[in-house]
């Protein structure tokens, strides 16, 4: 059955529930119309009864009230206080007549079951004075002054657990005066199911006694205990008529007031007989309503499942559809006959047909008349297992492709045939003999590279062993051009001291001492390219004042300048000088003398300017611009990318003559090794302008510690020290230098003596040279350090090594300080004090 006829019993079955319908409410509406009529009369009987039972309670109230202003004024009652006011006492008189009052109260309160419950006298102040008939005594201790509310004799409902009782109140008179008051309990219990009758099986089910909105009492009223907000109650009806009131359920309430009481009497109809009756039609007609809505609403739920179901099939179909068609390789499905259940678009497009549904497999891709005795499929279905194979493209084409066939079944038992996926591997195939070519040519390859590994292993090497040997030759041609130059410096500066040269002779030693320190900058220069080059270059940070190191800077070249005739300025923020910095203060100096020093050689005439400014400025750190301006002879356009190579000079440098053309090339790394950047703007003829950026930490408050001792002090030294060193000459200068400055020199040659000589004289200080004979200064320290701690014998190192992993591995032996060859005086007497410095802290 397709969906067109499912559609069509659903309108013939809609049809027939609707017929049903209005047949059943046709019939159920003569039977509403006669439980209508029979409701009217349950209520106008409802309301009679109602009214009787007013009418009664009304007239027994005021009967009780008659019968205790009766009392009121019974002459044995008034008796006691007549003679209580003539000044008798229960001793004298007085007794006779207050058991005369206790009788006649004890008569009325016996009379019958709808009489007084009990009765009570009280005084005009409140006191008990007689009592009769059974109350509660709780109800007794009652305000004597709480009566007539309202203008009533009648006073609020006395509720003890689930008993209510009404009080009634009368005044005693002896003349024109009230004596005593009179007060009488009436059993609400007794009232209400001895006067009114009460049964289940009449109209109305609940009688309740109100007085305002509050019900007083209640007889079979939700066992109640307590007051109940009638307004609140009534606020779920609606009045129909004078004090009726109707809900939804169609049951009453009737509210009316007792004639000459402050109380109400409140009705309460739940009878069944008010509520429509469901016959037996009515049943009937509701259980087939039912039924018709459940088929309606089982009906409208199976419809909009089968267009679900229908809608979900043609989406599963297009989407598979879409994700067969999508895939860019072949996919078809065939029956056991070989015929073609499905084909994606792609396959269709490699036979060229517009659709091969319902063909054989055979004859569309091989033409052939029967199945083929290669086929893969057929393995397939035989065996039941997936199968691929490799074969020639289909008929009449040169391609390759990979079948992929598997087995399907229908509900998952029997076969029903084969899904084949084709996939077209001819450039794989392609490829792969292009490969296997490919491996040949690379086998080939390999091997060759395998040799020029093997020949690039033995270069390395060699050419490690060549860097060795370069280090080596370095450290030894270092040591060995130092140690003269350390005699020559500083005995030039030691002749220098003395006034007994003429100033021609005097020039003659200057000389000698800028040619020195000329050489070992070039030295300094060739080594710290070998570092830049082997990568050992190390940054050291520290905490500087940046106005010292400019005073250092304008000391050293101040002189320089005016002696050439320039103007030497140093231009500065005043931020700067407020400042500490952080960062590698040796190789930032380096750079400035490096850049001030060229200017001032190449510049003849005019002026050289420092200008130092703050790039940008952070809350901690900040990127410092330096820049050192010329009026020199400028710098030809093609020439500035050559400056900054090792050992290029532009023309006018060649021809003034002078330096290794490293300098430039040194400040380039330093400055890229810190983080920063450098550059020159120049013209020619019209002077250059050299600058570089480095960034740095900076502190507002500035190191008041001293870091080193920038002057000597005139103090003589008081001490006695030891120079060792295997060269005669150094060991003279040494000893020259500080017995100038009062200290006393002892000598030693070697590790052996040095050793010696601390044992017997224990010096102050050891002026330590690291390469010596028989025992290096090195092992000395050590045996020295077995016997005297730093603290007492202090040991400086002199080496004229220019490494910075020697001067690391000799710190390590425990020595204190570190003095690199060729050295000043100044350098020498600055260790010097420091060690005595932080030796007395």
């Amino acid at each position: 059955m397709n969906i067109k006829s499912l559609f069509f019993w659903y309108k013939v079955i809609f049809a027939v529930i609707c017929f049903i319908t209005v047949y059943v409410i046709w019939v159920m509406q003569d039977t509403l119309q006669v439980q209508k009529l029979q409701r009217e009369m349950t209520k106008r009987l409802f309301l009679g009864q109602m009214d009787n039972k007013i009418e009664t309670i009304s007239l027994f109230l005021q009967e009780r009230r008659r019968d205790l202003k009766r009392l009121s004024k019974d002459e044995r009652i008034k008796a006691f206080f007549i003679n209580r006011n003539l000044g008798m006492s229960m001793q004298y008189g007085l007794r006779a007549s207050y058991l005369q009052m206790i009788d006649t109260l004890k008569q009325m309160t016996s009379r019958d079951t709808l009489s007084f419950k009990a009765l009570s006298i009280r005084d005009k102040d409140g006191s008990l004075l007689a009592s009769a008939g059974f109350i509660p005594a709780s109800l007794l201790r009652i305000d004597a002054h709480a009566v007539f509310k309202e203008g009533y004799s009648f006073s609020n409902i006395l509720r003890l657990q689930n008993k209510g009782y009404i009080r009634i109140v009368e005044n005693i008179k002896v003349g024109n005066n009230n004596v005593a008051i009179l007060i009488g309990y009436l059993d609400l219990k007794q009232i209400f199911e001895g006067l009114l009758d009460f049964k289940r099986e009449q109209v109305i089910d609940i009688i309740s006694l109100i007085q305002g909105n509050n019900v007083l009492y209640s007889l079979n009223f939700f066992n109640f205990n307590g007051e109940l907000d009638i307004g609140g109650l009534l606020n779920t009806y609606f009045m129909q008529g004078n004090d009726i009131f109707i809900n939804k359920k169609g049951e009453f309430i009737a509210v009316k007031k007792i004639v000459g009481t402050p109380f109400k009497l409140a009705f309460f109809c739940k009878s069944k007989c008010l509520k429509p009756e469901i016959t037996f039609k009515v049943f009937i007609g509701i259980i087939a309503l039912l039924s018709l809505f459940l088929i309606i609403c089982v009906w409208i739920v199976s419809l909009g499942r089968l267009k679900k179901f229908s809608m979900e099939t043609n989406r599963i179909k297009n989407l598979l559809d879409s994700i067969l068609n999508s895939i860019q390789d072949g996919i078809f499905a065939i029956d056991k006959d070989y015929t073609i259940l499905f084909a994606n678009k792609i396959i269709e497009g490699w036979i060229s047909l517009d659709s091969l549904v319902g063909r054989k497999c055979y004859k569309v891709f091989f033409n052939f008349d029967q199945p083929c005795s290669f086929c893969p499929s057929r393995r397939c279905m035989s065996y039941m297992e997936p199968v691929m194979a490799s074969m020639q493209g289909f008929a009449n084409s040169n391609s390759w492709i990979e079948v992929y066939n598997f087995p399907f079944y229908e509900d998952g038992k029997e076969l029903s045939g084969a899904v084949v996926y084709v996939k077209d591997i001819t450039q794989k195939k392609l490829t792969e003999a292009e490969l296997k070519r490919s491996k040949e040519h690379l086998e080939r390859v390999v091997q060759k590279l395998k040799e020029a590994v093997r020949k690039t292993h033995e270069l390395a090497k060699e050419a490690k062993q060549a860097n060795k040997a370069k280090s080596i030759f370095l450290s030894n041609v270092s040591h060995e051009i130092r140690t003269p130059l350390n005699a020559i410096l500083g005995l030039t500066q030691l002749l220098l001291e003395y006034e007994d040269f003429s100033a021609e002779q005097k020039e003659h030693l200057l000389t000698i001492k800028k040619s020195g320190e000329l050489l070992l900058k070039i030295i300094n220069d060739i080594l710290e390219i070998s570092k830049i080059e082997s990568g050992k270059l190390n940054v050291c940070v520290e905490r500087f004042n940046l106005k010292e190191v400019l005073n250092k800077i304008e000391s050293i070249f101040r002189v320089q300048a005016e002696q050439r005739g320039l103007n030497f300025n140093i231009v500065i923020d005043d931020f700067l000088l407020n400042i500490d910095l952080e960062g590698d203060e040796q190789k930032f100096v380096q750079v400035l003398v490096n850049l001030v020093s060229n200017a001032i050689k190449f510049t003849s005439s005019g002026d050289v300017e420092i200008r130092i400014r703050i790039q940008e400025k952070h809350e901690k750190n900040l990127i410092l611009r330096v820049e050192v301006k010329d009026s020199g002879p400028g710098i030809a356009e093609k020439d500035l990318e050559s400056i900054f190579r090792p050992f290029e000079q532009t023309k006018v440098g060649k021809n003034i003559g002078g330096g290794t053309g490293l300098g430039l090339t040194l400040s380039k790394h330093y400055i890229e090794l810190l983080g920063g950047r450098i550059g020159v703007e120049s013209e020619l003829g019209k002077g250059s302008i050299f600058w570089f950026e480095l960034p740095f930490n900076y502190f507002t408050q500035l190191n008041l510690k001293q870091k080193e001792i920038s002057s000597i002090s005139k103090q003589k030294l008081n001490l006695k020290i030891l120079a060792v060193d295997d060269d005669d000459i150094n060991r003279m200068i040494l000893k020259e230098m500080l017995e100038r400055e009062g200290a006393t020199v002892l000598e030693a040659s070697n590790g052996e003596q040095a050793i010696e000589k601390c044992f017997q004289e224990k010096p102050d200080i050891v002026l330590m040279d690291i390469r010596m004979p028989k025992m290096d200064g090195l092992e000395a320290t050590k045996k020295i350090r077995e016997v005297f701690s730093s603290k007492e014998v202090k040991v400086v190192a002199l080496t004229a090594s220019a490494f910075e992993e020697d001067k690391k591995r000799i710190l390590e032996t425990g020595v204190d300080e570190y003095l690199r060859k060729p050295f000043e005086r100044e350098d020498l007497l600055r260790v010097i004090y420091r060690l005595i410095s932080n030796k007395e802290s």
